[in-house]
């Protein structure tokens, strides 16, 4: 019942962070969106094997949301700032690193440098380099459960991340990318409060799909590579690299305030095979999985991806 408790309390936070952050986008254009902003990403569904255990069958929902507050001199010279961020995990697992406030909350300075470089400012270069995003954040960090009580609950992290997304939810366009790439150094996990390492992440996903053919164009297969390398050799399940296919459906986002861009900035419904390629260090036993299976919704508000 606990497990089940949680669960239910991360599905009520996501939806909570799909409404909320509608609101505030729905105010941005009206001046508030120059000092304060809302960006979030959700997503809920099911894992089968999460790569070292074949039988990891569990419902996850996992939601990670950014209020951010904009400094002088304004966002459209150089976007910085102080956020608070409001993150967590819960699964019908019960297992310490899918049941946690991962920041409850975390406050955290950012910056967003490619608009103090002016041949970034515009056009293509502007929309390629603008999300790339410089931050350091401390997070209070709680794994739910008395068993639990004695796991790190603080965490430090520092570095880049870079969040992007092409045409994901429109079905006009046939080619669409999704990227996710992060480098950046973190002081603990749910194990150890002395982890200490670099991490180095990236999240390709590319599709193609048939345009003009109504409903089906909503539909679309597409590509997936990931890859994950720290400085902890044994840790084999941080440091590999995966390889798989999906199929997802990506509707049309409407204008729900009339704004030039919706409060939904994406919306996909997938289901994912990944399958390990390589191990870039240490290489576990032959009775740990190579693949996973995953499915579900996710969902990013506000200018989580750019």
């Amino acid at each position: 019942m606990a497990m089940l408790r949680r669960f239910v309390v991360g599905s009520g936070a996501m939806l909570l962070l799909l409404c909320g952050t509608g609101n505030a986008q729905t105010i941005d254009s009206k001046g508030i969106g120059d000092w304060l902003t809302i960006s979030s990403n959700v997503d809920g569904g099911g894992r089968w094997t999460e790569l070292f255990t074949s039988d990891h069958h569990v419902a996850v929902v996992q939601w990670d949301a950014r209020f951010e507050f904009w400094l002088p001199p304004a966002r459209k010279v150089l976007a910085w700032g102080p956020y608070l961020r409001v993150a967590g995990i819960a699964s019908t697992g019960g297992e310490p690193w899918e049941d946690a406030w991962l920041a409850r909350p975390g406050v955290g300075v950012q910056a967003f440098p490619a608009l103090l470089l002016p041949f970034l400012k515009s056009g293509e270069k502007a929309a390629i380099a603008g999300p790339l995003r410089l931050f350091a954040e401390y997070d209070f960090v709680n794994y739910w459960g008395e068993q639990n009580a004695t796991r790190p609950n603080r965490q430090r992290r520092f570095g880049l991340d870079y969040w992007k997304a092409v045409n994901v939810n429109e079905p006009r366009r046939r080619l669409w990318v999704e990227s996710w790439n992060g480098l950046y150094w973190q002081s603990s996990t749910e194990f150890t409060n002395h982890y200490d390492s670099i991490i180095a992440a990236n999240a390709l996903r590319v599709g193609v799909r048939l345009t003009k053919r109504g409903w089906t164009s909503n539909l679309t297969p597409y590509l997936i590579g990931e890859s994950s390398w720290t400085e902890n050799a044994q840790y084999y399940w941080e440091n590999h690299l995966l390889g798989g296919f999906g199929l997802r459906a990506a509707p049309a986002l409407g204008r729900s305030t009339g704004q030039s861009h919706p409060w939904i900035s994406r919306f996909v419904v997938y289901a994912e095979y990944v399958d390990t390629l390589t191990y870039y260090q240490d290489i576990p036993g032959p009775k740990v999985p190579r693949r996973d299976i995953r499915g579900g919704v996710s969902s990013s508000l506000g200018q989580w991806l750019r």
